[in-house]
């Protein structure tokens, strides 16, 4: 009896992870976009450090988030350097200046705040 309710839960999981497949698949809108760094968890993060200025896009399955009323802090820490940047909602992302110009393996960490949830994200470069 046993092996009988085994075999039918295992049936119906393979066929519910077939169902799901097709439905979660994100395609395309799972990349960076902008030339940046991306970085993937409640949201999609894409780090973007060049020209005096730090962006950070946040989109949800391709789709822009609104930003405003969020707050975003990103920390780059390169060698035994490290820097706070707070960064301000701009439209469709986040902005800072910044005279920083991050070499190849320097982290950034940036902990967000959108519509009342807490979020991390971690690049590096």
């Amino acid at each position: 009896m046993k092996k009988f309710v085994l075999a039918i839960l295992l049936s119906v999981g393979v066929q519910m992870s077939g169902v799901a497949g097709p439905a979660h698949d994100h395609g395309k809108d799972h990349k960076a976009v902008h030339g940046g760094l991306f970085f993937q968890a409640a949201y999609d993060y894409e780090l973007l450090v060049k020209d005096g200025e730090a962006r950070l896009f946040v989109t949800d399955h391709g789709q822009p988030v609104i930003l405003s009323g969020s707050t975003a802090k990103v920390t780059i820490l390169e060698g035994t350097r490290k820097t706070d940047i707070d960064m301000t909602p701009s439209g469709q992302y986040f902005v800072a200046k910044t005279a920083l110009n991050p070499g190849k393996g320097a982290k950034a960490v940036v902990q967000l705040k959108i519509g009342g949830k807490a979020s991390t994200a971690r690049f590096t470069f």
